[in-house]
C-alpha cells in the first residue's frame, strides 16, 4: 500500500505501480465521488510530483500524490456503509458478479457496490455500467488484469447481455431490431437493440451497443411503449423501473471458460414464465 507522507500526500508503492488515479483514490477515500475527482483534476487540486494531471493518469512507483486536505472527509474510516451486501451470483479470485438491487449505484454515490465489496486488501474495479434504477447482474473485477480484459470484452460486445422489461403495452411487432440512433449530449450515436415480446407486456431485450439509457429510450422513442416506472423519458407513476439486467454470458478473463448467470426475479417479473 502507498505510504502516507503527510496529511495531504501519499508515496506510491511498488504494488501500486501502473494503477490509475481513480481506483487508487477509491482505495483510500471510499466515498469520493467521480465528479469530485474530475473537478479536482481540472482545477489542479490533485497533483503528482507537483504537476497537474488528468483523471486517467497512471501512477508509478515513488510518485508523490498530493490531494486537498479535506479529502479525509471521504476516508474509509468516515464512511459507514450500513447496507447489506447484495447477493453474489458468482465469485472467484478474478471477478465478482453481483445481483444489484434497484436504487443502489455501481459507483459515484456514497452507497455503492464498490464501497460495499472493496476493502483495504481487495480493491474492486467496475467494468461496465448499470443505471441506479435498474436491477440485476453487475460484473466487478478484482485485479487490474481482469478489469482490463473484461472492459475490453464489454466494449467489443463479446459479452452477451439480456434484459427483461415490463412495458406499458405490447409493441405492434412481436420481435425485431431497433436501429434508431440516439442523441446524447448533442452528438448522434449508432444504437442497436434486439427485442422479443415473450407474452403480455414483457420484452426480452439484447443491446448490441451500449449507449446511455439505450433500452429505456428505444422503448419510448421507437416502440412507443415506455417501461413501467420510466420517469425520465415518460411520465409513468410506478415506484420502481421495471427493467432487469436478467442474464449475462461471458468468458472468464483468465481461464476462458464460459460463465452464465441470471439475476433473481423481482415481484413485478414473476408474472411471466421464463425459459431456462
Amino acid at each position: 500500500m502507498a505510504t502516507r507522507q503527510s496529511k495531504t500526500t501519499f508515496l506510491i508503492s511498488k504494488k501500486e505501480d501502473g494503477q490509475k488515479l481513480r481506483p487508487f483514490l477509491h482505495t483510500h477515500f471510499k466515498g469520493l465521488p467521480l465528479s469530485t475527482i474530475h473537478k479536482w483534476c481540472r482545477k489542479g487540486q490533485i497533483r503528482v510530483n507537483s504537476g497537474r494531471i488528468k483523471f486517467n493518469h497512471v501512477l508509478q512507483e515513488n510518485d508523490l500524490v498530493r490531494f486537498p486536505p479535506f479529502t479525509d472527509d471521504f476516508s474509509r474510516e468516515s464512511q459507514k456503509v450500513d447496507q447489506e451486501k447484495p447477493p453474489i451470483l458468482y465469485e472467484d479470485d478474478a471477478l465478482l458478479i453481483v445481483d444489484k438491487p434497484a436504487g443502489l449505484a455501481v459507483q459515484g454515490h456514497e452507497k455503492n457496490l464498490l464501497n460495499i465489496f472493496s476493502s483495504e486488501n481487495q480493491p474492486i474495479f467496475p467494468v461496465h455500467r448499470l443505471d441506479m434504477a435498474t436491477q440485476g447482474c453487475v460484473v466487478l473485477a478484482k485485479t487490474h488484469e481482469s478489469a482490463k480484459k473484461l472492459s475490453e470484452d464489454f466494449k467489443e460486445r463479446r459479452i452477451k447481455k439480456t434484459y427483461l422489461a415490463e412495458v406499458f403495452h405490447a409493441p405492434q411487432k412481436t420481435q425485431g431490431v431497433i436501429e434508431t440512433p440516439l442523441v446524447i449530449d448533442g452528438r448522434t450515436y449508432q444504437a442497436e437493440t434486439i427485442y422479443k415480446n415473450i407474452g403480455s407486456n414483457f420484452l426480452l431485450m439484447r443491446p448490441k451497443t451500449g449507449r446511455k439509457h439505450q433500452l429505456r429510450r428505444h422503448c419510448v422513442e421507437t416502440l412507443n411503449t415506455p417501461i413501467l416506472g420510466e420517469k425520465r423519458y415518460a411520465d409513468r407513476k410506478e415506484k420502481d423501473l421495471h427493467l432487469l439486467a436478467y442474464q449475462l454470458i461471458l468468458k472468464h478473463p483468465e481461464t476462458d471458460t464460459w460463465i452464465k448467470v441470471k439475476a433473481s426475479l423481482p415481484v413485478w417479473a414473476k408474472k411471466i414464465k421464463l425459459q431456462n
